[in-house]
């Protein structure tokens, strides 16, 4: 700029663009200025502090819209996110509110802590390549997301619906601030860097895509030196620490605020819908998509984007709803029993078909090893090997007799020493394989018990592939780590006692892992029901399972569940 700065401290960039040869009009710099320098600057920012853009067109000043914070108070569903670091390393605090899911309910509010361990296993996993370090060296950023139903949006805060509507298609979408400046071409028309929209098709439940929500990523150079730009400046370099950004996002909205929607319905909703009620909704909503469609074939171009918009949200609810009507057929008709029942089986069917591949795996090399070997003691050898896992696959295979249905219905009388020291014997294969050591001295009495045998065994197979999986994880961090898992059987009344020496469940967690959908696995493995399934069948047979508050491991938390089993007639 010429001349004398207006202050010391001014300080300023001005464009100066004449001697246009396009069709350049005042209009045409409102749209301008709406679609595009609304977005430059961080809309969030407290306006004494927001960069200011001033855009002038032949001496006329034309205004920059602002987002209103009064109009992100009406969303219906909101998150608020912060990633800091502090004396016990990484943590992210989420705070959620929701305000109108669409059925009578309070104001649900909540604050979710995750710490060091849980963030590491959450966006690394067992499969991953993202170190530990990654996290403290992303360093501290903030992010807030907003929902909204646009079915459900009615005229409130001094806004008619018309107003709301028209705030939200111009808003849609979440960005990225750097030092309050955009980072393109995060939230973007056809940018969806979160996976929102791929997230909403496979999703039951509450839609979150990124038609749907309003928000930001807040980062900053100095305090995320490793989030950089490519060198296109099209987006963040792929680091350590962008993956890492990345999940702690998609976790907070995808995950955690979805599941809080879902412990609110599953609270206050008194009834879900009939199948007669989905279909009609159905029908509703293809006549609404049919004029949409209708209505694109006609529009100009500057109504173009909303009526796609509109489409895209309209085909996405009907999609979700006939999943619901084809999906949870059995548990709107009432018979929720069953569906818990063929769950839980679904989830063990899981774990010994991990454990069924990986044995296979190596009956095939052995197999292999064989065919090329040259001598007939080596071929015997090789065939004791393969007889071997032959037999593991055997043992495997028999612990899915008691979990039929009709055998998960009835109670019947057996040895709980037996059952426990047979499904370990079972599973040393595996021990072995993860280095793991089992402490476990088989009581001389034989605890007969009489309950349902195979909620008995649902849940003791859970306990221990959450245990192998959380031992192998902590294994995988640290290599000296020697992993154990303990287990003991007492009575008065009749308990199994199990526990393990991994990273263990943070206490601010000591109720919430036994709510569905609740899990901190990496993304692949991430169902959050085992533990659901696991205490809704002991509540079922007349029992308990529970976390101990005491005792607390090396690491500060909790790792000894009790399992009470009680008689039944």
């Amino acid at each position: 700029m010429s001349g004398a700065k207006p202050s010391p401290n001014y300080s300023g960039t001005i464009l100066t663009i004449s001697e246009l040869t396009s069709d350049w009009n005042e209009g045409r710099i409102k749209q301008l200025a709406a679609a595009d320098f609304a977005f430059l600057t961080n809309p969030l920012a407290d306006s004494r502090n927001r960069p200011r853009i001033a855009l002038v067109w032949n001496g006329e000043r034309i205004p920059v819209p602002m987002l209103g914070k009064s109009f992100l108070k009406l969303a219906h569903a909101s998150i608020w996110g912060a990633y800091t670091l502090g004396e016990s390393g990484p943590q992210l605090t989420l705070n959620l509110k929701l305000r109108e899911l669409g059925f009578e309910h309070p104001v649900v509010e909540e604050e979710l802590r995750f710490g060091e361990k849980d963030l590491f296993a959450m966006i690394r996993g067992r499969d991953e390549a993202i170190p530990e370090d990654a996290l403290t060296d992303l360093g501290p950023f903030t992010f807030e997301a907003h929902w909204y139903n646009r079915r459900r949006v009615r005229a409130e805060g001094g806004m008619d619906r018309e107003q709301i509507l028209k705030l939200h298609r111009q808003w849609t979408g979440i960005r990225m601030y750097r030092d309050d400046f955009r980072v393109y071409p995060y939230g973007q028309e056809k940018d969806d860097w979160l996976g929102l929209d791929r997230e909403a098709l496979m999703a039951r439940g509450y839609l979150l895509n990124k038609i749907q929500l309003v928000g930001q990523v807040d980062i900053s150079r100095s305090a995320n030196p490793g989030l950089v730009d490519q060198t296109n400046r099209e987006g963040l370099r792929e680091t350590h620490e962008q993956q890492a950004m990345l999940r702690i996002v998609q976790f907070s909205i995808q995950d955690q605020l979805r599941n809080a929607m879902r412990r609110a319905e599953t609270k206050y909703k008194a009834k879900r819908a009939k199948p007669v009620e989905a279909k009609t909704e159905i029908a509703r909503l293809e006549t609404r998509a049919q004029k949409a469609i209708s209505n694109l074939r006609s529009v100009t171009t500057n109504q173009e984007r909303e009526t796609i918009e509109e489409l895209q949200q309209t085909l996405l609810e009907l999609t979700e709803l006939a999943k619901i009507l084809r999906e949870r057929n059995a548990e709107v008709e009432g018979d929720a029993k069953l569906m818990q029942d063929m769950a839980g089986i679904g989830l063990l069917v899981e774990i010994v078909a991990h454990e069924l591949a990986r044995t296979s795996e190596h009956a095939l090399e052995r197999i292999r090893e064989i065919r090329s070997t040259a001598t007939s003691d080596e071929v015997v050898t090789g065939l004791d090997g393969l007889a071997a896992s032959m037999k593991s696959i055997h043992k495997r295979l028999r612990i899915l007799d008691p979990l039929s249905v009709s055998g998960r219905q009835a109670p019947e009388t057996f040895s709980l020493t037996q059952l426990i020291s047979e499904t370990l014997e079972d599973h040393q294969t595996q021990f072995n394989r993860h280095g793991i050591h089992l402490k476990y001295e088989p009581p001389k009495d034989r605890f007969t018990t009489k309950t349902v045998k195979g909620y008995v065994v649902q849940i003791f197979e859970n306990l221990l592939a959450n245990s192998v999986y959380w031992l192998s994880l902590e294994k995988e961090k640290s290599p000296l780590f020697e992993p154990q898992i303990s287990v003991s059987i007492v009575g008065s009344p009749t308990r199994i006692i199990f526990s393990d020496n991994g990273p263990g469940i943070d206490p601010e967690h000591k109720d919430r892992i036994f709510d569905m959908f609740f899990s901190l696995k990496e993304s692949k493995k991430r169902r959050g029901l085992g533990l659901y399934i696991a205490r809704a069948n002991a509540v079922a047979a007349g029992g308990s399972l529970e976390l101990q508050e005491e005792p607390v491991n090396d690491f500060g938390r909790l790792n000894t569940f009790e399992y009470c089993i009680s008689e039944q007639t």
